[in-house]
């Protein structure tokens, strides 16, 4: 009778979570020739996560490759979210901060009506060491508690756990990371 009462409880019964994947955005690895048929500027492949995750977002956004071709002359593999905003600040036209976002605001950017991809460094692990890996979180799961991103390494619509996250140092303890938005 209490595993009964407990299933039909009033607050159980009606406790929604929030989830929702921004559809469309493009995801690139290592092995995908990212140009489309007209486009002769983009790079055929890419050899690191920070120029695959800036292709996924400008191609979201239907904006040519050919502002990847003028990435910083870092090595592509070290580039980090400040040298991004810095890079974009730039050129004409593009809006690019750092906001330090918690996983409940997630909402505003991964909705139908507002869709926004946001990059962020996600943790790689082998082994016995972590490393950051440029990813584009393009969702979230409350339910499940995961934030959804590509990711070079790791694939299309990866879940990364909420406590992995923090436990990684990724997000803080408040459960808040830092993204360009």
């Amino acid at each position: 009778v209490a595993g009964f009462s407990f299933w039909w409880s009033p607050s159980h019964f009606w406790q929604k979570t929030y989830s929702y994947v921004i559809p469309d955005v493009p995801h690139h690895t290592v092995y995908s020739d990212s140009r489309r048929q007209d486009d002769t500027k983009s790079p055929k492949l890419f050899y690191s996560a920070p120029p695959a995750a800036i292709s996924s977002i400008l191609g979201f956004w239907d904006i040519s490759g050919e502002v990847i071709q003028n990435l910083p002359n870092k090595s592509s593999s070290v580039l980090s979210l400040y040298d991004l905003v810095d890079y974009f600040s730039k050129i004409p036209g593009f809006e690019v901060e750092i906001k330090k976002i918690g996983v409940s605001e997630l909402r505003d950017y991964f909705n139908e009506k507002n869709p926004t991809p946001l990059l962020f460094q996600a943790p790689l692990s082998y082994e016995s060491v972590t490393v950051p890996s440029m990813s584009v979180a393009i969702g979230m799961d409350e339910g499940k508690r995961t934030l959804i991103a590509h990711n070079f390494w790791l694939g299309d619509s990866y879940e990364f756990n909420v406590e992995d996250l923090v436990k990684n140092k990724y997000f803080d303890q408040d459960e808040k990371g830092i993204f360009l938005v």
